[in-house]
C-alpha cells in the first residue's frame, strides 16, 4: 500500500516536469496537449491523493480534534531515487518519449474528476483554461539592462527565463529607462514655479502617468518587483531613484487596477512597504540575537544557487497564502503551515505596534513570520501577496530541487514555490 503512495508522490513531482518542459516535440500535438492538460490537473489533486492514503494507511487528519494530526510522509519512488545524480537532464528540455507520455494519461486517469476550488478567495483555473490564458497573461519584470549591483543582472535574467518556461510573454520594465527622470523633474519644477514641494507631487504623478502607459501598450497584467543588493534602511546601497520612483508608480497603477496582479520579492517588498509609508529597518532593530539576525542572511550572496540553507517560515491560519500552500502542506495542531525558502535579508518590515496597525489601516494582513518575529509575507486587500524571503528561486532551480532525494523538506517547499508562482499567474 505504502508502495502505491509513492508512486502518486512521483507522479505529482512529474507533472511539475512538465510544467516546466518548453515545448513538446512529438507528431501527435493535441494528444499531447490533452496529456499535459490531465498532468497539470493532477497538480490540484494531492488533498484526494491525502484521503486516499488515509484510507489505505487507516490515518486520519481529524478537523475537530486538532491533536490528532498525521503528518504526510514524503517519500521518493526507487525510479527517482535512480535518477537523483547530477548528470539529470535539465526539465526544460523536451526529454520524455511517447511511451512516457502515454504511461503518464494513463496514469492520470482515476484523478480526472478530482479538481476543485481551494477557496472562495482562491479562485484556480482549470488546466484547459490555463492553456487557453497563456496567451494574454504579460508578466512586467522590474530589472534593468545595466547592472547597478552585484548580480543583479543574473539573478533577474533567471526569472526572466523562469516566466518564459511557465510558457507566458515577459517584458522588462527597466526603471533606468522608463522614465527620463531629469526631463519629468526640470518640466515640474517650472510648472511648479520653483516650489519644491508641489514640484515633487507633480514629479511622482508624472511618473505614474508614464509607467501606466507603458503597461497600458505593453498589455501587462502581471508585474513581478525582485529583491536585490540594496537597502531601504541603509547605506551602503540604498536604492537607485529611478528604481523606487518606479515601483511606486506601480504600486499606484496596481491600486487603480487591482486586475493587475502583484508579487514583491525581498527588496521588492520593502519597496512597496516603502511607497505606502510603512517602516523598513535593519533586521539588527528587531532582532538582539547575532545568530537570529544571521539567519537572515544564510542564502546570501546568492538565493538561486543551489543547496542554499534555507529559512523556515510559519503561515497564519486561514490567510489566503495559507490556500495557496495547504496543497502540499499539513498543518499544526494550531492551524498553522511550516515551510522553508531562501533568505538573504538585512532589512525588513518593522513590527512594532504602531507600524503593524499602519499595515491593517491600509487593508494589509501579515500571513508570514520567521520563528524569531520577523514579518516574512504581507497579503494586501486584492489578493497579491509579497514575500520577504525568496520562493521564486526555488522555482529557478527546480530542475534539480524536486530530484533530490535526500532532501525532502526543499522538495515540498519547492512544490510549495511553483503554486505560488501558479496563483500568481493563473487565478482569476
Amino acid at each position: 500500500m505504502i508502495h502505491k503512495y509513492y508512486n502518486k508522490v512521483f507522479n505529482i513531482l512529474l507533472i511539475i516536469a512538465l510544467l516546466f518542459s518548453s515545448s513538446f516535440t512529438h507528431a501527435n500535438t493535441r494528444k499531447n496537449l490533452h496529456i499535459r492538460n490531465e498532468l497539470l490537473s493532477k497538480l490540484y489533486s494531492d488533498e484526494q491523493m491525502l484521503e486516499e492514503y488515509e484510507a489505505e494507511e487507516g490515518v486520519y487528519y481529524d478537523d475537530s480534534n486538532p491533536e490528532q494530526t498525521t503528518q504526510l510522509p514524503v517519500e521518493v519512488s526507487p525510479e527517482l531515487q535512480e535518477n537523483s545524480n547530477d548528470d539529470i537532464t535539465p526539465l526544460s528540455k523536451p526529454i520524455y518519449n511517447e511511451k512516457f507520455l502515454e504511461e503518464a494519461e494513463t496514469s492520470t486517469t482515476e484523478y480526472s474528476n478530482v479538481f476543485e476550488e481551494h477557496s472562495q478567495t482562491s479562485t484556480t483555473k482549470l488546466p484547459s483554461e490555463i492553456e487557453f490564458q497563456k496567451s494574454s497573461i504579460v508578466v512586467g519584470l522590474v530589472k534593468t539592462e545595466e547592472e547597478t549591483y552585484p548580480h543583479e543582472l543574473g539573478l533577474s535574467q533567471n526569472v526572466y527565463e523562469m516566466f518564459n518556461s511557465f510558457g507566458v510573454k515577459t517584458v522588462l520594465i527597466d526603471y533606468n529607462k522608463i522614465i527620463n527622470l531629469k526631463k519629468i523633474q526640470e518640466e515640474s519644477l517650472s510648472l511648479a514655479h520653483q516650489d519644491e514641494m508641489l514640484a515633487r507631487k507633480l514629479t511622482l504623478d508624472r511618473i505614474k502617468i508614464e509607467v501606466a502607459k507603458f503597461v497600458e501598450e505593453k498589455k501587462i497584467n502581471r508585474i513581478f518587483i525582485p529583491g536585490n543588493y540594496y537597502n531601504l534602511h541603509s547605506e551602503p546601497f540604498p536604492p537607485t531613484p529611478y528604481r523606487q520612483l518606479v515601483t511606486e508608480a506601480i504600486v499606484k497603477v496596481v491600486d487603480d487596477n487591482p486586475t493587475i496582479h502583484l508579487l514583491g520579492i525581498c527588496g521588492g517588498l520593502q519597496g512597496i512597504m516603502s511607497a505606502k509609508g510603512i517602516e523598513v529597518v535593519h533586521v539588527a532593530n528587531m532582532v538582539n540575537d547575532e545568530e537570529e539576525q544571521r539567519s537572515h542572511l544564510k542564502s546570501a550572496p546568492n538565493p538561486q544557487e543551489e543547496c542554499v540553507p534555507l529559512q523556515q517560515i510559519k503561515i497564519v491560519p486561514n490567510s489566503r497564502l495559507a490556500d495557496v500552500v495547504g496543497k502540499f502542506l499539513i498543518p499544526d495542531e494550531n492551524g498553522w503551515f511550516s515551510t522553508c525558502f531562501p533568505d538573504a535579508h538585512s532589512g525588513a518590515v518593522n513590527n512594532t505596534p504602531e507600524n503593524r496597525s499602519k499595515l491593517e489601516s491600509l487593508g494589509y494582513k501579515i500571513v508570514a513570520f520567521s520563528k524569531d518575529g520577523v514579518i516574512e509575507a504581507i497579503e494586501d486587500k486584492h489578493g497579491n501577496v509579497y514575500f520577504q524571503s525568496h520562493p521564486e528561486a526555488l522555482v529557478v532551480k527546480s530542475d534539480k530541487n524536486i530530484y533530490l532525494s535526500n532532501q525532502k523538506e526543499r522538495q515540498v517547499s519547492t512544490l510549495v514555490a511553483i503554486a505560488i508562482i501558479n496563483d500568481f499567474l493563473y487565478r482569476a
